[in-house]
């Protein structure tokens, strides 16, 4: 090997100037993917979940796993709300005698994200009402918005909207 050529590589091994190359195009394409991963690492629900991550791991277990599942129950915080479903599509907010009140609609016609969704609640076996949505299937169907009431920032109810979606 030509020594004028010739580099030292790693552990004090000579490399010629084509292997050093090589080398460096690797690093290159290793940065590159390391960032890019880095940038698409976390997207939808683990986002929110780690942007919200003090509200999250405040949560008791039972919230937790309901959020972890998309679920939505009277009592909840609106950051349980928007970690497990996002921002809503429509927001409006106000006081009255019992406090501060807002209401969240998602999949509200005209938004984006309208049709993509359709709202069911469902029973659990202890007698409580949750809210799921779901992506619609081939033959699914079902309202297509939904309006999420807040007092004093704790769930206290739904109302579901919109036709078939």
């Amino acid at each position: 090997m030509d020594k004028k050529t010739s580099q030292p590589g790693p552990a004090g091994v000579i490399i010629g100037p084509m292997a050093s190359v090589q080398i460096r195009k690797l690093h290159l394409a290793l940065a590159a993917g390391l960032l890019w991963m880095a940038g698409c690492a976390e997207t939808g629900f683990e986002a929110r979940k780690h942007e919200r991550w003090l509200s999250y791991g405040g949560l008791p277990q039972e919230q937790r796993d309901f959020v972890e599942r998309g679920w939505i129950a009277t009592g909840m915080s609106s950051d349980a709300v928007y970690i497990a479903w996002g921002p809503p599509s429509g927001e409006q907010s106000g006081e009255g005698p019992e406090g501060q009140w807002r209401i969240w609609r998602y999949g509200t016609v005209g938004k984006k994200g309208a049709g993509r969704w359709i709202y069911r609640e469902e029973r659990r076996p202890d007698g409580r009402m949750i809210l799921i949505r779901e992506r619609p299937g081939k033959t699914a169907t079902g309202p297509s918005s939904v309006e999420i009431r807040f007092l004093l920032d704790k769930v206290r109810g739904w109302q579901i909207r919109g036709g078939a979606g």
